[in-house]
């Protein structure tokens, strides 16, 4: 038996949506998440690895601020 990513992908969807907001009823019945790569294609000077971890350090800096102002 093969894996069903056309089952999979459509229950990330639905995952996605679910736990979008944890603190309210869901909007969405589905949602997707996309990185916009557009800057990599107009500008063949910047670095894929550092265009990508530019992002997980803003998630990180995010991640700690509210984490901050949990505690």
């Amino acid at each position: 038996g093969g894996k069903r990513y056309d089952l999979a992908v459509l229950g990330r969807r639905v995952a996605n949506a679910t736990f979008h907001d944890a603190h309210a009823s869901d909007l969405e019945t589905s949602l997707q998440w996309a990185l916009d790569l557009t800057p990599l294609i107009n500008d063949p000077q910047l670095d894929v690895t550092e265009y990508t971890l530019g992002f997980v350090e803003r998630l990180k800096q995010d991640i700690a601020a509210r984490l901050q102002k949990a505690l």
